[in-house]
């Protein structure tokens, strides 16, 4: 494909078919150069007890790492210890800077 015919947009508001194609492109990818991921959306909730919203977070799964895209708690329940990161276990990945937690 010539380059001419190619472009590249910034979209504040994706139409979710288009983000749905890109995953899939990548997990059909992923899939295809390695053994099964065995991918999990991953979705937490942080409810008080009349079940208003507290906090979330909102990541992935991926042969055996946790990929964390968003995590929020309300201002209220900050400090409070509610997700306190993991102690990391000494390895090579614990040096990284990258979001994935095993």
């Amino acid at each position: 494909m010539p380059q001419s015919s190619i472009s590249l947009t910034l979209e504040s508001d994706p139409a979710e078919a288009d983000l749905k194609a890109i995953r899939d492109g990548l997990h059909r990818f992923n899939a295809e150069k390695t053994s099964d991921d065995d991918h999990q959306t991953l979705t937490l909730f942080l409810r008080d007890e009349n079940g208003a919203l507290l906090g979330g977070l909102l990541g992935d799964t991926y042969w055996g790492w946790l990929y964390v895209a968003i995590l929020w708690l309300d201002e209220r329940v900050r400090r409070q210890g509610y997700w306190r990161p993991p102690k990391p276990k000494p390895c090579a990945a614990a040096a990284s800077t990258r979001t994935w937690i095993r």
